[in-house]
């Protein structure tokens, strides 16, 4: 993400942030700088000029340090996926991802969080609600957040939702073995490319997972019926993923296009 646009963006929401050591090489230097310090980044001083990136085994720190300010783009990280549904049904996918991500961020009153994601709706097209191209406001704007603010629990989700729909549903799940299932197969996906990140397999994520699976009534012993609606919350979670990979790479283009790369 572009340091000035997010300074901008959160000017605009009067939000408070630091983004004035962010704005020159040299301040971002020096974030990087106490960060390999504490070993959550290494850096590559060989060359023409530095290269940064996360330590070996430091990526769940590194999502620490990123938690604890993403709740600012929640928000509009939900607008962006809102966007790509279809218009009839925006207001619903809103209400649905707001009880899907309840045990990972807090809610204000669904009458607030209405008018909150209302407001981060106008703001990338007034005309949102009837909108038939929601990539196309997507490739319009200035800013996209939701996959790197979102991507790593409906990853963490996804692979409980599937081992869940791969399981008989008249066996019982005892959360260890499933947690460890989960971490195994987990990593198989990250292996293969079909999760962003190792960060996606954070048990705790894992364990919030089961605890939304748990208020859906999808954990408990079934047959047939839950077996489906198993089947559902898998496909389900496939899509939204699905939109946030289309999110990152209208992103990407952008970013390629910006320093003269072709995409």
């Amino acid at each position: 993400m572009d340091q000035v646009t997010i300074g901008a963006y959160l000017a605009q929401r009067l939000l408070p942030h630091s983004g004035d050591i962010l704005r020159t090489d040299a301040g971002v230097r020096r974030v990087l700088g106490a960060l390999a310090q504490q070993n959550v980044v290494t850096v590559y001083t060989g060359g023409l000029e530095p290269v940064y990136a996360i330590e070996r085994g430091q990526h769940l720190v590194a999502a620490f340090y990123r938690n604890s300010a993403i709740h600012h783009f929640v928000g509009r990280a939900l607008a962006e996926l809102v966007l790509l549904s279809d218009p009839a049904d925006r207001w619903d996918e809103a209400m649905r991802l707001r009880d899907q991500l309840k045990f990972e961020f807090f809610f204000p009153d669904k009458a607030s969080y209405r008018t909150e994601l209302s407001a981060e709706l106008q703001r990338l097209d007034p005309g949102w609600e009837t909108v038939a191209d929601g990539r196309a406001v997507l490739e319009r704007a200035e800013l996209l957040v939701a996959s790197r603010v979102l991507r790593s629990f409906l990853d963490a989700q996804l692979v409980v939702a599937e081992r869940l729909a791969a399981r008989d549903p008249r066996g019982p799940v005892t959360e260890k073995e499933f947690l460890d299932e989960c971490a195994g197969v987990g990593q198989q996906m990250l292996l293969q490319g079909q999760l962003h990140g190792p960060e996606s397999l954070s048990r705790e994520l894992f364990s919030s997972a089961v605890k939304l699976a748990a208020n859906l009534d999808l954990i408990n012993p079934g047959g047939e019926e839950l077996a489906q609606r198993r089947q559902a919350f898998a496909a389900r979670l496939c899509d939204e993923v699905s939109r946030l990979i289309m999110i990152d790479e209208i992103d990407a283009a952008r970013r390629r296009e910006a320093i003269g790369v072709e995409p």
